[in-house]
């Protein structure tokens, strides 16, 4: 191939969780703006998230990158976007958002451009199948992020303000629990995971009310537009949040505490017991507030039961609308 008609490429790199991969989604478009002419190759511990994206030509899995600087560096016209938004003086400084400072970080013009996750009619039909039948609209309850950090008082939501949530909003709502096994679960209340994030996508995308707290869920749900309740132990929400949401910021008289273990920000995301300023045994959030918001944001108007089945007929008579799935 001559080198004029030699592709152009641009290796996007990211590390960290689901939450900042799907903020990457908005930088990437405004990469691909600003460089429409290069084949953009994103490298990511989460591929599953960047599927059918169409700013994307290639995704490889973090560490599963055979033959890589043979097939896109060496002797290729390519430029590499490899950084860290948290570590951009205005995030730090608490001036700008994620998303905006990742885009100056690539030097690269933020023109507002929002996360984005790609599905497939498919996966949205199954989502909406398999929670249909509850009788219920969903509420979708995400109550602590990461991964095994334990109970982070910086951003995860206080035991009991779960458990007051659910009796309040269980008889309304069919509530499902966004957890992994390993994290604090709430008694009478179903939980959902999948090692396919896409499949928790598809349900953020098809659920009629959220409450969540600053992880991925609430990036999930901004991607699809829909409007949901993200609480605050630290306000975070004009560096992480997104103006669509009903953010609710906690309200504490703090206690003093020494930042001893604090680096370049403070209220780090794992939350140091030590240095959490919450009053003992005092309410941070107004439970009213929660509820109300749910209540003028909520899609439940729009669920559709499943249709009852006639009497005497057996299940398995009736056609699949997919055999060969």
């Amino acid at each position: 191939m001559s080198v004029l008609n030699a592709k152009k490429y641009l290796v996007f790199h990211i590390e960290g969780g689901i939450g900042k991969n799907i903020m990457a989604t908005a930088v990437v478009k405004a990469v691909k703006k600003q460089h429409p002419d290069r084949e953009i190759i994103v490298v990511s511990p989460h591929s599953g998230l960047w599927m059918n994206n169409p700013n994307v030509y290639r995704i490889y899995m973090m560490g599963q990158t055979p033959y890589f600087y043979e097939d896109f560096i060496k002797n290729k016209d390519t430029l590499v976007l490899k950084s860290d938004p948290y570590l951009h003086q205005g995030y730090i400084n608490k001036k700008i958002h994620c998303i905006e400072a990742w885009c100056e970080q690539s030097n690269v013009k933020y023109n507002g451009e929002e996360p984005e996750i790609i599905l497939t009619q498919q996966e949205l039909s199954e989502a909406s199948g398999s929670n249909s039948t509850h009788g219920k609209p969903i509420l979708l309850l995400q109550t602590s992020g990461g991964n095994d950090q334990g109970y982070s008082w910086v951003r995860d939501m206080p035991f009991g303000l779960a458990h007051e949530l659910c009796e309040k909003l269980k008889e309304q709502y069919k509530i499902l629990h966004v957890r992994l096994e390993n994290q604090p679960s709430i008694d009478g209340v179903d939980w959902v995971y999948s090692p396919n994030i896409r499949q928790v996508a598809a349900l953020v995308k098809y659920s009629h009310a959220r409450v969540l707290i600053d992880s991925f869920v609430q990036h999930t749900a901004k991607a699809f537009g829909k409007k949901s309740t993200v609480i605050w132990p630290v306000d975070k929400s004009k560096q992480l949040g997104y103006d669509l949401h009903d953010n609710i910021a906690s309200s504490y008289e703090p206690q003093k505490t020494h930042m001893a273990d604090y680096y370049l920000t403070e209220d780090d995301i794992v939350g140091q017991s030590h240095m959490c300023p919450f009053p003992e045994g005092k309410n941070i959030f107004d439970l009213d507030e929660i509820l109300e918001s749910v209540k003028k944001h909520n899609t439940a108007s729009e669920y559709i039961p499943p249709p009852k089945q006639e009497e005497g007929k057996n299940p398995k008579d009736q056609p699949e609308s997919c055999p060969k799935c």
